[in-house]
This record gives structure tokens, C-alpha cells and sequence, in this order.
């Protein structure tokens, strides 16, 4: 009996290479859920793999529903065959010519198993489709059709398959293009992903790499590490917390709030923030800060700038991130910002100060420095690194480590990410639109996902109609 082992293995494998041989004829796109007319808009495209034309004569579909081919059926070499629910309503809204049919039974919207037998019962082909799992979901009833991604891979694989880029499906042709994909990148992987949703039409100039889309909104590329609100403390919300030094109490903020700003009295008064407060040794970030100055005179520092809201020094060795005024009269001054120096500013102010509350931020990296005054760009330069002294604290309201320098007026809402924030963002933060706290971590450039959503995104927080770059597949 021992023969008979091998020879039953030999038959097994040979019974499953025909098989495979065999199935040259495969269902690849279904219109099973409509987006209307099921009754008359149902159908299912069969396509041939082989080079030569197959005789389907006889051959039959079974299962979820049932339609047997005439004698003399050919699908061509290569080509597709088109059975419909109703071949005549098909033919009127696409102008096919040779649509089959009608089958009987319908498709099921929630999932159906269809097979594909020969004249001698022989399975050719089989899959069962589903509206859940990991089957595509955008298949079932908004419009698109079930398409296999590659015409001749296997169809029990709910991998092989996707849904539609046209309305209505590709009946009788090939589902996408068969060409090389070509990829361009219209922002980097690591890039802020930015969207348009004004209505506005664009035209093609928008698709392109070239194209300067940094007006757009967009999400966050930066990461806020410290966070000081000063609600009459020095608490941080993110980062460090600080400590006061000297003169200093709570006071109404910008929005008439009491005790939701810190006071500085001119002479004595600081918060000392240990380790840096996030401007140890960096060399990109962002400074978002909120200052009143008032009308009396501001105090000098050693090097002709007067009033400072920002400084870290080390006597001797560094001077970095000074942020201060131009005249000891928050009238008639400018800002002004050291940012590795006590030497001349690297950036001179264009705009007066004067004694309203205003925004001020700074963005810095190895390609450039921006301060802005209210959203408003100051000028522009190339700075760098700040030092590593992790010893060295940053103080708010004065140039501390020189003495002097001490600011007579109100700070609220310090802020500091580690990378430059947008244009945008710095404007939406001017206008309070936005807070500190809306621009938590970084978000990066996104993908579509085969629901039409963007991957990783709430989507009540996603426009509903807007154009967007990001990495694009051209096809």
C-alpha cells in the first residue's frame, strides 16, 4: 500500500496546478450598491488574462446570482465582459455595445459570495465581497464600484481590490491606468500639510511643486515645549515652571481678566526660568508672547537697548534671545533682537512699539530669523545656535544676567516651540484667533485614506471641500 501515498500526493498537485492553469477568466469590477437605481444599475465585469480569446460558452455564474453565457460567447484575448441586472439601462447611461444580461437574483449591499463555473461545473473563479473589514468601504453606495487594483491578481483577497476613482466604475475597460507611477513630492514627508478652502477656483498652478502655498492654513510643524499663561503665577503649562524675582505681581490681561498677567515693576522685577526654558542649545523655534509697556521710562542694559521682555546671558561667555527696546520711550522705539550677541541687534524693528498690548513672536532656524510685531514681519535675518549652558535660566521681563534691563510694564502668555511656526499661525495667534495651546505638537503631511478622509484627522475638524498638497502619485 506504501506506493499509493505518493501517487495521491502527485494527483493533489496536479489537480491544483490545473486549477490554477484553468482560472484565466476572473470577476474584476462590481457594481453591487449603487448610488441610485439598484434595480437597474447592478453589474459585474468579467476580465480575461490570457492573450487569447476564451470560449465561455455554457460557463455560468452562481451564488449570489445566476446567469449562464450563451453558446458562442467570447470574451476577447486580454479584454472584458460586461453582465448586468439590466444590460439595456446600462447601455443608456454609459453608450456601452455589448453589456449581458439580465442576470436574475441581486447583489447584496452588505456582501455577497460570487463563483465563476465552467460548462463542466469546474470553479474558475470565486471571492466573497463585503461593506466591512478590510474590504473598501467607499464601494457601497456612494458611487463607486468595487475594482480590482491589478486585473490579474486573484479576487478572494480583499486586498486586491479598491474602489473606483470614477463614478459609475470603468464597466468594459481597464479599472486604472497601466502605467508607471511617477512620484513627486509637493512637500516633504515631514512637511506641514496646508489646504485651501476658499472656493476659489485655483486652476492648475496649485498641483505643482513649485507652487507657494505658505498663505494657506494648515496644520502644525512645531512642537510647544514651554508654556507660561502667567494667571498670576508662573505655572507652566508646558515646560518648566518659573519663579518670581523681585518685583513683580499679577495684573488684567489684554482681555480685561484680573490676575490673568504678570506685572513687572521696572527695576527689580523678573521670572527666572531654570535650564533655559527650552532655549538651551537650539537652533530652531518659535517665541509667542503677549507685552504692555508703560509710558514711564525703561531701564537700560549695558548694551544701548532698554525695557527687555526676554534674555538668557552667561557674564563674559554668551548673550542670547534678547528681546527688548530700541529708546527707554515704548513711543518713539522699535523692537530689537540679540539673538547670540551683545553686540549689535541681528534684526532692528520697523514699527513703534508704543503702550497697547502687542504681539510679538520670533521665528528662528539655520536658514533665517523673523520678528514680527501684531502678525507683522519686521525684518529678517540669519542668526545662530543658541548656546549649551543647561546652567544658564532664561528670565522673563528683564536682561537679568547684565543687571538691568528691567521691563516696566505686563507679560501674558509666553510661549516657545521647537521649530519655526507659519506666517499663518503667527497671525491667527496675533488676532486671538488661536492660543498657544492649539498649536500642541506637530502634524505632519497626511494621506488620503480610501474613505476620503484624511488619515488621522477628526473629521469635524476637516473642511468640507478644499484642495490639498501633499505627496501626489501621478498615474
Amino acid at each position: 500500500m506504501k506506493p499509493l501515498l505518493p501517487a495521491l500526493l502527485a494527483l493533489t498537485l496536479l489537480l491544483m496546478r490545473a486549477k490554477a492553469v484553468d482560472s484565466v477568466v476572473v470577476f474584476n469590477e462590481i457594481n453591487y450598491h449603487p448610488a441610485a437605481d439598484e434595480t437597474l444599475q447592478e453589474w459585474i465585469e468579467l476580465h480575461n488574462q490570457m492573450a487569447i480569446d476564451i470560449d465561455l460558452s455554457a460557463w455560468h455564474i452562481e451564488d449570489g446570482i445566476n446567469f449562464t453565457f450563451a453558446e458562442g460567447t467570447i470574451i476577447p484575448g486580454g479584454g472584458y465582459l460586461v453582465i448586468a441586472i439590466n444590460p439595456a439601462a446600462l447601455q443608456a447611461a454609459t453608450g456601452l455595445s455589448n453589456v449581458l444580461g439580465p442576470f436574475t437574483g441581486s447583489l447584496a449591499n452588505s456582501g455577497e459570495k460570487l463563483q465563476l463555473r465552467d460548462r463542466n461545473d469546474r470553479l474558475m473563479d470565486e471571492m466573497t465581497y463585503s461593506d466591512g473589514g478590510k474590504w473598501p468601504l467607499a464601494a457601497d453606495g456612494s458611487g463607486a464600484t468595487l475594482a480590482k487594483r491589478d486585473p490579474n491578481s486573484i479576487g478572494a483577497a480583499p486586498e486586491n481590490w479598491t474602489s473606483s476613482v470614477v463614478v459609475g466604475g470603468t464597466p468594459a475597460a481597464r479599472n486604472f491606468p497601466e502605467t508607471s507611477a511617477i512620484v513627486r513630492s509637493l512637500v516633504s514627508l515631514g512637511g506641514t500639510w496646508r489646504y485651501e478652502s476658499t472656493g476659489t477656483n485655483l486652476g492648475t498652478a496649485w498641483k505643482e511643486s513649485a507652487y507657494n502655498d505658505t498663505t494657506w492654513p494648515g496644520d502644525n510643524g512645531a512642537t510647544l515645549i514651554s508654556y507660561w499663561p502667567f494667571n498670576g503665577n508662573a505655572t507652566a503649562t508646558r515646560g518648566t515652571n518659573g519663579t518670581f524675582s523681585g518685583g513683580v505681581s499679577t495684573a488684567t490681561d489684554r482681555n480685561n481678566s484680573a490676575s490673568s498677567a504678570l506685572s513687572f515693576n521696572g527695576s527689580t522685577g523678573f521670572v527666572n526660568v531654570a535650564g533655559g526654558g527650552g532655549l538651551n542649545a537650539v537652533a530652531s523655534g518659535t517665541i509667542s508672547l503677549w507685552a504692555k509697556w508703560n509710558a514711564s521710562i525703561q531701564d537700560a542694559d549695558c548694551c544701548g537697548s532698554y525695557g527687555a521682555v526676554l534674555a538668557r546671558q552667561s557674564n563674559g561667555i554668551f548673550s542670547n534671545n534678547v528681546l527688548a527696546l530700541s529708546t527707554n520711550n515704548p513711543a518713539t522705539a522699535t523692537l530689537i533682537w540679540r539673538q547670540n550677541s551683545a553686540g549689535p541687534p541681528l534684526i532692528n524693528g520697523t514699527t513703534l512699539v508704543g503702550t497697547a498690548w502687542k504681539h510679538i513672536a520670533l521665528t528662528f532656524s539655520p536658514t533665517g530669523t523673523t520678528l514680527y510685531l501684531n502678525g507683522v514681519a519686521q525684518g529678517t535675518a540669519t542668526g545662530t545656535a543658541l548656546n549649551d549652558a543647561v546652567g544658564i535660566p532664561l528670565t522673563i521681563g528683564a536682561w537679568s544676567g547684565d543687571g538691568a534691563g528691567f521691563m516696566n510694564g505686563t507679560l501674558d502668555d509666553v510661549a516657545i516651540w521647537d521649530q519655526p511656526l507659519t506666517t499663518g499661525q503667527i497671525s491667527q495667534l496675533a488676532a486671538s484667533t488661536k492660543t498657544p495651546l492649539d498649536f500642541l505638537g506637530a502634524q505632519n503631511a497626511v494621506y488620503f485614506s480610501g474613505n476620503g478622509m484624511m488619515a488621522g484627522k477628526d473629521p469635524e475638524d476637516v473642511p468640507r471641500a478644499y484642495y490639498g498638497r501633499t505627496h501626489r502619485v501621478v498615474l
